[in-house]
């Protein structure tokens, strides 16, 4: 799922802002089926709409966007439904390769068989082609702004949520290296300009002035208020 938020106002309803934020409009669920219904491409026309409102209104305003692309089952706009048909999912030297050593939790993973391979390009092409629209919506919110004049004024905010199935872990990462503390005791450290793949886990390698430092800095930034607090804070030290 892709979280987009504009920062400018809150606006609640299609082409109606609520100064207060309590919603204007009907929310009763309905069902379509023909290809202008798609679901990011509906989205997308009713941000263009708040927007518009807004921008009219003179008024600042929020608003977020969470698609449901590229979720699963992950189904493409129609007008993306051929395209990619040979792409696979990317084979970095990661790909089907632990990093060694490799923390504990990975010891039940086993090599992909032929047919896990086949599922995961198949997924990944699936992925690819419904993300298509999101980036057109993106594209068009942004020429939107431009065009009613508020782009040098308005924030835009991206987030994703987190896959995978990992035990608990706290990681800072930075251009230079991936610091992860596992709640089990467990630790891992990459240097990601020289390993960017992060095959090599360095964390034994470290001494224990190192190590305490890094966790500081992971301690630190739970506790950071403000741009500049966060960049000092997140200074990670190796």
């Amino acid at each position: 799922m892709v979280d987009m938020a504009l920062l400018s106002r809150r606006v609640v309803s299609p082409g109606r802002p609520s100064e207060d934020g309590e919603l204007i409009g009907s929310l009763a669920p309905q069902r379509f089926h023909d290809p202008e219904d798609y679901l990011t491409d509906v989205v997308s026309r009713k941000a263009t709409a708040f927007i518009d409102a807004s921008a009219a209104a003179k008024r600042p305003f929020v608003l977020e966007l969470a698609t449901f692309a590229p979720h699963g089952p992950a189904t493409p706009a129609p007008r993306d439904a051929g395209s990619f048909p040979d792409l696979k999912a990317p084979r970095t030297a990661a790909y089907d390769t632990p990093p060694a050593p490799k923390p504990k939790w990975q010891d039940a993973l086993k090599p992909l068989s032929g047919q896990e391979k086949r599922s995961i390009d198949q997924q990944f092409a699936k992925r690819v082609r419904s993300v298509q629209a999101v980036d057109e919506m993106i594209g068009h919110l942004r020429g939107e702004l431009k065009a009613k004049g508020i782009a040098d004024n308005t924030y835009i905010v991206f987030s994703s949520d987190n896959g995978g199935n990992p035990p608990t872990y706290e990681a800072i990462r930075t251009p230079d290296a991936l610091w992860v503390e596992y709640a089990d005791g467990e630790r891992e450290y990459y240097d990601v300009r020289a390993d960017p793949d992060q095959l090599h886990n360095r964390a034994s390698a470290l001494t224990q002035s190192q190590r305490a430092r890094l966790h500081a800095t992971l301690t630190a930034l739970r506790r950071f208020e403000g741009s500049k607090a966060c960049t000092k804070a997140s200074q990670l030290a190796g």
